[in-house]
């Protein structure tokens, strides 16, 4: 009976631990998602015909990255009911968000759409 016992507390206590990892997680979405739409109100949003990962590519290049320290990211997020793209580098070291671009594509070619999946942000490396 014991041994049943030690079971049944087992599977309640992992369940309580994976309950508060799943709510966790839900709450650093959120801020991360409350972030996002605060960066894109902050932009002045450049509508495009069309937004490829070529372009995301060569944004980065452009405005000279440097290795180490400047983490580029795209994050997706709505601004006046389109989906938006905002194409930004973190520093890890300073914690600051810089060279940011806000863009409104009116299509986005498969590539970029496969890189991102199903996330609203994307670390590029």
């Amino acid at each position: 009976m014991s041994g049943l016992m030690m079971v049944c507390g087992v599977v309640v206590i992992g369940g309580l631990a994976y309950y508060c990892y799943r709510r966790r997680k839900a709450q650093k979405q959120l801020v991360k998602e409350n972030v996002i739409e605060s960066l894109a109100k902050s932009l002045e949003a450049e509508t495009v015909e069309r937004l490829a990962l070529d372009d995301v590519v060569g944004y980065f290049k452009s405005i000279g990255l440097k290795r180490g320290v400047d983490i580029p990211f795209v994050a997706v997020t709505p601004v006046d009911g389109v989906k938006s793209y905002i194409l930004g580098t973190y520093d890890d070291g300073s914690s600051d968000i810089a060279n940011m671009r806000l863009i409104s594509p009116k299509s986005v070619d498969e590539d970029l759409l496969q890189m991102l999946g199903n996330e609203k942000f994307a670390v590029l490396s």
